[in-house]
């Protein structure tokens, strides 16, 4: 369990929709047993300040990609 925090991308709950194939039925069993994973990307934004000519200040916000991991089905099914 994560601390709480004001940053509202923090602590989000992501709800996916399942949907069976034709052939098959959303059993637990089949759910136990499905072979697939849920592959997330992680980033983070910094928002970078740089003078420019005239005294302006221009902001560019650049989104960096920290690292990508793959959870197996099985994994997240059974901690249900």
């Amino acid at each position: 369990r994560m601390a709480p925090s004001i940053d509202p991308d923090l602590n989000q709950i992501l709800h996916l929709s399942l949907e069976a194939s034709l052939d098959q039925e959303l059993s637990q069993e089949n759910l136990l047993w499905h072979a697939g994973g849920i592959s997330l990307a992680v980033f983070d934004e910094v928002s970078l300040s740089e003078p420019e000519r005239g005294g302006e200040i221009r902001t560019r916000l650049q989104r960096r990609q920290l690292g990508r991991f793959e959870l197996p089905w099985c994994t997240l099914y059974a901690s249900k």
